[in-house]
């Protein structure tokens, strides 16, 4: 019987034992490159994702450049019609003589006044405004238009009785004078019905910012207290910002407002109002002022760049908040918003009052169109 070599003596694998290894091993390469396959595709769909949001990003800072284009247009439109109406000369009575009547033959005077600004006759009778300026810079007293009484009068003791005896058209509070925060305060809580209007400009210099109504406010913040602050101001669909850092306060605040139909929009930093200030374009701001880096200060001092200022709630945290208002006016931000106080005196005066909350047509806002 023939020998067999060692190798062919070896008994050989069945040919499905060697398939069945085959098969393994593909297998477990194939349970290797899984995991790489599915995190490429995840990767693939995050790409993806980031691109359509940068895309969603350059659509809305472009629509927000268009509208910021769109009010410096407006705001350059209003200046130069105050300007014209601070131009506008007072009406003058024309005599004019007509043909004698017939009846009697005696000549008939006819006396043609010429048309003067038209609107919602103002308080206190007269063409000219009584108008009372909280601060102490004099400066304001020259400022006025032919006609208008400006009488500048110091917060400090007295200030009710005073501003009572006065009996004003309107009531300008300078915020950047010593007090002025303050004896809004004390005229609001002696019963003064007035309704008070908000600037801010540097004692002894030419230019100011004008804002809208505003009220004011002691820390820490009460959400009624300013609920009750607000009155009128708030109804169904009113869009509100507030601005701080008192979480408790300010969400109990948000649900009182919500009960009568607001939208109220929050923000925690002066980053987020900037951008909220934007793309809300509130009706009613409430802006706690103690904010870190002063930041409640530019929060109110940029509502004079909005093309309809909003009423605001100023919540007074400092001793006195006068020194961080007139820091304001420093900002590159708000220089070109900045007026003479002539203009800044017209310009109040020709502003008419806010309207009460269930008196206001809602408004259709378009934000962020575009066509594809």
């Amino acid at each position: 019987m023939p020998r067999q070599s060692a190798a062919s003596a070896w008994p050989r694998a069945p040919a499905s034992r060697l398939s069945w290894r085959a098969s393994r091993r593909s297998a477990t390469a194939c349970a290797r490159r899984s995991p790489l396959a599915r995190e490429r595709a995840e990767r693939g769909r995050l790409a993806a994702a980031l691109a359509e949001a940068e895309a969603a990003r350059g659509a809305l800072e472009a629509a927000q450049a268009r509208q910021a284009a769109e009010a410096a247009a407006h705001v350059a439109t209003l200046e130069r019609e105050i300007e014209r109406l601070a131009a506008e000369p007072a009406p003058v009575a024309t005599p004019v003589e007509e043909a004698a009547a017939e009846s009697d033959g005696a000549p008939m005077r006819v006396v043609t006044v010429g048309g003067g600004r038209t609107g919602r006759p103002r308080a206190g009778g007269g063409d000219g405004l009584r108008v009372v300026v909280l601060d102490a810079d004099t400066a304001w007293e020259s400022a006025g238009k032919a006609g208008d009484d400006v009488i500048v009068v110091a917060p400090g003791e007295n200030l009710a009785a005073r501003v009572t005896e006065i009996a004003p058209t309107r009531v300008l509070v300078n915020l950047a004078a010593r007090g002025a925060l303050a004896g809004l305060q004390s005229l609001r809580a002696s019963g003064c019905t007035a309704t008070f209007w908000g600037c801010v400009a540097v004692p002894g210099a030419d230019r100011g910012l004008a804002l809208g109504t505003i009220e004011g406010s002691r820390c820490p913040l009460d959400p009624d207290t300013i609920v009750t602050t607000l009155g009128g101001h708030v109804g169904r669909g009113t869009r509100v910002l507030t601005a701080g850092t008192d979480v408790d306060a300010l969400m109990s605040l948000r649900q009182a407002l919500a009960r009568l139909g607001a939208s109220v929009s929050m923000a925690w930093d002066g980053k987020q109002a900037a951008d909220l200030l934007a793309v809300v374009q509130p009706e009613v701001v409430v802006v706690d002022l103690g904010l870190t880096r002063r930041d409640g200060y530019l929060i109110a001092a940029r509502l004079s760049c909005l093309e309809t200022v909003p009423h605001a709630v100023l919540v007074e945290c400092a001793d006195d908040p006068a020194e961080a208002f007139a820091a304001t006016l420093a900002d590159p931000s708000l220089t070109a918003y900045a007026k003479p106080l002539d203009r800044l005196l017209v310009e109040l005066s020709l502003r008419q009052e806010p309207e009460p909350a269930h008196q206001r047509r809602p408004k259709i806002r378009a934000v962020g169109l575009t066509r594809k």
